[in-house]
């Protein structure tokens, strides 16, 4: 994905852009370092979107930055599972939340993480972001929800 992004389809892009491979859970930034934060299918699916890690994503954008999320709507179509990772799914809400985030910063070891609409806007009203939300279909058949949120005080759009 990477890749894709320093040679995007639509050409260059015009303004000067870092792109970062970091695991989430583990990496931390100075204070206002960012103007967006961009994320698809990464939050909610392969590593919990909870008040821990939109606190780390708030400090880390500037006063007026942006945070844009695609997450897969919980009451989207499932595929296919293991029984082990049904069983993990099962116990994880009962783990003390250490374990859980340990658990979860293995690479693609947290699937299934996914959220309602309505547990979305009340993460993000505990991070005190600002947001907008929007629903898209998916040519998977799955329903995502598109989300625009600013770091500003607690008020919904």
């Amino acid at each position: 994905m990477l890749e894709q992004a320093r040679h995007p389809a639509g050409g260059p892009i015009e303004a000067t852009v870092d792109l970062i491979h970091e695991n989430l859970l583990t990496v931390d930034f100075e204070s206002e370092a960012f103007d967006v934060i961009y994320c698809i299918g990464v939050l909610g699916v392969y590593v919990p979107l909870d008040t821990y890690l939109l606190a780390k994503i708030r400090r880390w954008l500037n006063p007026d930055g942006q945070m844009v999320l695609v997450v897969v709507d919980a009451r989207s179509p499932r595929g296919s599972t293991t029984w082990k990772h049904a069983l993990a799914q099962a116990a994880r809400p009962y783990m003390p939340r250490v374990m859980q985030r340990v658990m979860d910063a293995r690479p693609g070891a947290a699937p299934g993480l996914r959220l309602t609409e309505e547990q979305l806007r009340a993460v993000l009203d505990a991070a005190e972001f600002r947001y907008r939300i929007s629903r898209r279909g998916n040519p998977q058949r799955r329903l995502d929800l598109v989300c625009v949120a600013e770091r500003e005080s607690r008020t919904n759009v």
